[in-house]
């Protein structure tokens, strides 16, 4: 029989109370311990994951995913190009934990601005419904002479101001008095008199309606002639009749406003023999690692995409990508139309500045521009801020300035036509030494700051009074 102090299994004597509560203790003191480190360990992992969550919203919602989701999902966080393994995407978290500020520059803010408002229709100014105090748009001499049009503005991008004037082509023996009124609460505007001499070359009265980012605004413009037109006051070649009693002229509302159209390039690039490696292979280094760009075309030519506006900025290079330390290389700047929507003329450019990342070194002394005078790095030294040179800044201008003297635009060429017959600025640079064996890549990034002018116009005609 066996004792009621042994184990029936063990047949191991079992002791005491005191002694069984002691080995119970001591097992779970033992089981306590191992559950301790194991919590500990599962709160390290905890910790870790949740910072690694926040600073990848964070990273997102500030534009690092480099552009929209629908493009940029296959090639993840490419920045570094290694965005598409796991390996690869961890590594970027961890660079995001430890610089947040500098991982988020360097995967493309710029570029989810300008994703996000290239194919922005409103933006702009905009002048319709031009209509008068006679409908039949003819005016005895001397008869008060209102045009009045509709002014749609909107800027996204910054704040802008939009120069309002109005001319009657030949006739400069009476100044406009000219009226703005707003409609609507979204019509935010200051009125302010002024004289600027971007309309056909010579000083015209204009007013200024400040047109608020993200804030569009709808304006009438009244122009307004009190005394009406002499025809003593005209030239021989407005008249209709050789006994000068009826003369033709042309009635304008012109807006010239400032605007800003901002662009980007992506500059794959990667060792050089282990790119030749793949070249030799006969493999397309592209394909290779699944990198898919819609802005790569089948020759290797990376495009460039700009934001919405009267010009088109295109900053590129013509040369087939990826980029290697061992060649030389161009990067090509141009001004172009936007296309017939935007009706209007490029009046003026006031600067044109690229961001030339740190990845690439310039030749200086090939190249249409020259470094800002500015004290400063843009994105903390990321990329270098070069401007157009003045003298082709003075081209420009010049070509848009005899454009405007000359009336080209109504029928003839305008200053942007003009400028598709010029070459376009050229910049020649290398890479630094590069040891990634995948393709990585960074930005060319561009802005250009202008004036353009947009009119809406059409004819009314001057009758001689009659004597009674």
């Amino acid at each position: 029989m066996v004792s009621g102090g042994d184990n029936l299994f063990t047949r191991a004597p079992q002791g005491g109370i005191k002694e069984r509560a002691g080995t119970v203790v001591g097992r779970a003191k033992a089981i306590s311990g191992w559950n301790l480190i194991l919590r500990i360990l599962m709160w390290i992992i905890t910790i870790l994951f949740v910072v690694a969550i926040i600073a990848f919203v964070y990273f997102a919602l500030s534009g690092g995913l480099a552009g929209s989701l629908a493009t940029e999902a296959e090639t993840g966080l490419e920045e570094t190009g290694a965005g598409r393994t796991a390996v690869g995407f961890f590594k970027d978290i961890f660079e995001v934990i430890v610089n947040p500020e500098k991982a988020v520059a360097r995967a493309g803010t710029f570029e989810t601005t300008v994703r996000d408002n290239k194919d922005k229709e409103e933006l702009g100014v905009f002048l319709d419904d031009l209509t008068f105090n006679a409908k039949s748009k003819a005016f005895e001499e001397g008869r008060k002479i209102v045009g009045r049009a509709s002014l749609k503005s909107e800027s996204l991008l910054d704040t802008a101001t939009v120069r309002v004037g109005c001319d009657i082509k030949g006739y400069t023996a009476t100044k406009p008095n000219i009226i703005l009124s707003g409609s609507g609460v979204t019509s935010a505007f200051t009125a302010i008199s002024g004289t600027a001499s971007l309309f056909d070359g010579i000083d015209k009265d204009y007013k200024e309606i400040t047109v608020f980012k993200g804030r569009p605004s709808i304006n009438s413009v009244l122009c307004e002639y009190k005394e009406g037109i002499k025809l003593s006051d005209l030239k021989e070649a407005f008249f209709e009749s050789a006994d000068r009693t009826l003369a033709t002229l042309k009635f304008s509302i012109i807006a010239a406003y400032d605007f800003k159209t901002e662009a980007f390039s992506r500059a794959y690039y990667m060792d050089n023999k282990a790119l030749e490696s793949i070249l030799l292979q006969g493999e397309d280094p592209f394909k290779k690692f699944s990198i898919k760009d819609p802005l790569i075309q089948k020759d290797g030519i990376v495009k460039s995409e700009n934001t919405a506006g009267p010009i088109s900025l295109f900053i590129a290079s013509p040369d087939a990508q990826p980029f290697t330390e061992e060649n030389t290389y161009f990067l090509e700047i141009g001004l172009k139309s936007a296309g017939v929507k935007w009706k209007g003329d490029l009046r003026q450019l006031n600067k044109l500045e690229v961001h030339i990342p740190n990845e690439v070194i310039i030749d200086e002394e090939n190249c249409d521009l020259e470094r800002a005078s500015e004290d400063y790095n843009d994105e903390a030294g990321l990329f270098e801020v070069y401007n157009l040179k003045q003298e082709h800044i003075e081209r420009i201008n010049k070509v848009c300035s005899e454009t405007a003297e000359e009336g080209a635009g109504v029928f003839g060429s305008t200053c942007l036509d003009r400028l598709e017959d010029e070459p376009n600025f050229l910049c020649q640079f290398t890479m630094q030494e590069a040891s990634n064996v995948e393709p990585e890549f960074t930005y060319f990034r561009g802005k250009a700051f202008y004036v353009f002018e947009t009119s809406i116009a059409d004819t009314i005609n001057i009758l001689k009074r009659e004597v009674v």
